[in-house]
């Protein structure tokens, strides 16, 4: 893997996230399924796939699956900062583990969940305008989740120093974001075509999707992470805090 911090390239970057994903493939995939199974149990259970025959209808399916809804959401979050945890150990060729990464994540659980509303607001308000006011947001802000959990930024500090490091790199924080997520999606799509579900019903497509997410899910936010430490690192514009 290339040295991190040294101005890698497009495509070093998603060398080295290809890399630190192959050598902790295992713990991030444990992780990844801490939250991804519970999750899919719940929507299973409590989310059942009914479309609503009216307006009263639709307020009150609206007002079941809510706490349902966010329960999921802040468990989602909180797998996000443990696969940020556990990638910045895989990175700097540690002993990355799945139940250390989580407790990392759960000692910036407040600032974590904080940020996600924020991010989660602000990026829904820019799609409903135009869309592209919430991709611009989603991408000032998507260094956000790395300073907070290893930064030891809080939820305002982490917001603007989001936007300091996005400064004059906005494209390039754009296109590995989508292209890591291209690439999973592309997968998931080619899994999801290889799949007989019309054989065995849409619990058997539920249960591929699960696997999928669980296998590969956390590639994106590796390479996010990648791309993190090296904007931070080689401008020395910021400390790393606790990176």
């Amino acid at each position: 893997m290339g040295t991190l911090g040294q101005g890698l390239g497009f495509g070093e970057v998603l060398d080295a996230a290809l890399q630190v994903f192959r050598a902790s493939f295992w713990q991030l995939a444990l992780t990844q399924a801490i939250v991804a199974v519970p999750v899919a149990v719940i929507q299973a259970i409590w989310l059942p796939q009914s479309l609503p025959s009216g307006p009263a209808q639709a307020l009150d399916l609206f007002a079941s699956r809510a706490p349902v809804t966010l329960l999921i959401g802040v468990l989602g979050i909180l797998q996000m900062g443990a696969v940020v945890a556990l990638a910045q150990e895989a990175a700097h060729g540690g002993s990355p583990r799945a139940g250390q990464a989580y407790r990392q994540a759960l000692s910036r659980f407040p600032e974590l969940l904080g940020f996600g509303l924020v991010f989660a607001v602000l990026v829904g308000v820019g799609i409903a305008i135009f869309v592209v006011p919430g991709i611009w947001v989603a991408v000032i802000l998507s260094q956000g989740i790395f300073l907070i959990v290893l930064g030891r930024r809080g939820i305002l500090q982490g917001i603007t120093d989001s936007y300091r490091l996005v400064q004059g790199h906005f494209w390039r924080v754009l296109g590995i974001a989508v292209v890591a997520y291209l690439m999973v999606s592309v997968i998931s799509l080619v899994v999801a075509m290889l799949t007989p579900s019309h054989l065995f019903g849409g619990a058997v497509m539920d249960v591929v999707t699960t696997l999928v997410s669980i296998l590969i899910g956390s590639f994106p936010l590796v390479a996010l992470y990648i791309q993190y430490r090296d904007l931070v690192t080689p401008s020395g514009r910021m400390a790393p805090g606790g990176d």
